[in-house]
């Protein structure tokens, strides 16, 4: 990836403009390239002057769209590559924490009344990794969060169910 990068910065640094082949049929600009990829260098000097910038131009400005195309495409297999393992690494982490963080707990409690009330809580926890932006991880470490959901099981109709 960085050889292409560097080959494209220096084909970017002859800072030649797609203008210049506005006049030029496609068959024409298509003939050079291929031209140009066929020839060595020794055999470019021994091409007149014009037709030899022509190839050299021709050339440049083909290979930096190629080596862009090429860029973009490793830089999104990259990009994708890297979101598919972190996502199946948190589906993995979620998954283990579901099936084996689930528990029930029995809860007696008085309401406002001073009634007293039985309910069967359903009670889940998972640990979760919250990184600071990546400007700010210098700064601020990341920070180990503990999630505790618990739901009431079968409430009755006569009150609110618990959640929390």
């Amino acid at each position: 990836m960085n050889r292409l990068l560097d080959r494209l910065e220096f084909l970017q640094a002859l800072a030649l403009d797609r203008s210049i082949l506005s006049n030029v049929q496609p068959h024409r600009v298509a003939r050079l390239r291929r031209q140009g990829e066929r020839y060595f260098a020794g055999d470019l000097r021994d091409i007149s002057g014009d037709r030899r910038l022509a190839i050299l131009a021709v050339c440049a400005l083909e290979w930096r769209g190629a080596i862009a195309d090429a860029v973009v495409e490793t830089h999104d297999r990259i990009v994708g590559k890297t979101w598919r393992e972190a996502k199946s690494r948190c589906d993995a982490r979620m998954n283990d924490a579901k099936s084996a963080l689930k528990d029930t707990h029995d809860v007696r409690f008085r309401d406002a009344r001073g009634h007293e009330h039985h309910a069967v809580l359903s009670v889940r926890h998972a640990t979760m990794t919250v990184r600071p932006p990546i400007g700010k991880q210098r700064k601020y470490r990341r920070q180990q969060l503990q999630i505790i959901h618990a739901e009431e099981i079968n409430p009755p109709e006569d009150r609110a169910p618990i959640f929390w």
